[in-house]
């Protein structure tokens, strides 16, 4: 059970670290508009800080979806099938999900030294943007770690005999 645990320690980390971000932007959005409306003087950097800021908040939702089995599973061909065929079913669409997850992160560690090798920089602010892309692809990295541990769980549940779907499961199709 300790991988179950560091699994739920990654995830609701960095769903606590997604919170904050949105907190955050939710914070320079209401100063922004008080601005615009008080002052006629908005705060430029909010526009360009809001998308990068979302982006690594939206990525911290992945790990605590996938610790908690709240993936797509398909399991309309698992009632054609006893326990062990839907068991398998579901280590398949846990498979599938850490490829398409990896697949994903290979990908943005590549756009990540792509903006830090350009020196890309957000247009009026000029903050530099591989830092965010980086922080994403961290994130969505320790997303796969946390698969990996519901893979191994899940595993471990088939072998001992258990239920593999646990509870609030992949959403039905």
């Amino acid at each position: 059970m300790r991988a179950d645990r560091a699994a739920e320690l990654i995830a609701k980390g960095c769903a606590f670290a997604g919170l904050l971000c949105f907190l955050l932007l939710a914070g320079m959005t209401v100063l922004d508009v008080l601005m615009r409306w008080l002052f006629n003087a908005p705060i430029d950097a909010v526009s360009e800080f809001g998308g990068l800021v979302t982006a690594v908040s939206v990525a911290a939702t992945v790990p605590m979806a996938l610790w908690g089995k709240r993936g797509v599973a398909v399991r309309v061909l698992g009632k054609a099938f006893r326990r062990r065929g839907q068991a398998a079913l579901e280590l398949f669409s846990h498979g599938a999900t850490l490829a398409v997850l990896s697949g994903i992160v290979w990908q943005l560690v590549r756009y990540a030294q792509q903006q830090a090798e350009m020196n890309s920089t957000t247009w009026l602010s000029h903050w530099p943007t591989a830092p965010f892309w980086w922080a994403v692809t961290a994130i969505l990295a320790l997303a796969i770690l946390v698969e990996l541990l519901v893979v191994s769980d899940t595993v471990r549940a088939v072998r001992d005999g258990q239920d593999a779907f646990g509870a609030g499961s992949a959403a039905e199709l």
